[in-house]
């Protein structure tokens, strides 16, 4: 089974994740745009989904992207960190 980079050990096949494949992945990615962009969105998009107000677009209002945009930025990130990812 192929794994996520953050769990990756030299020489081990792994695979792009995208921000909303599971919980250690989305972590990773909320980490991430918490680390660049902004560091209460987590708050921000908790509280908007509490109050039955989420959508997509919260993400551009929160960090100035849209999701989509920061998913490629991040998936960008670990090629550069990781290398070339490879699907098994």
């Amino acid at each position: 089974m192929a794994r996520t980079w953050c769990g990756c050990k030299s020489g081990e096949i792994f695979f792009l994740p995208h921000y909303n494949d599971s919980y250690r992945i989305t972590a990773n990615f909320l980490d991430w745009v918490t680390r660049k962009y902004n560091r209460d969105i987590v708050k921000q998009l908790n509280a908007a989904m509490r109050a039955g107000n989420y959508s997509d677009d919260l993400w551009e209002k929160y960090t100035g992207k849209p999701v989509g945009k920061l998913a490629e930025e991040w998936k960008a990130e670990i090629v550069a960190v990781r290398g070339r990812p490879v699907t098994s």
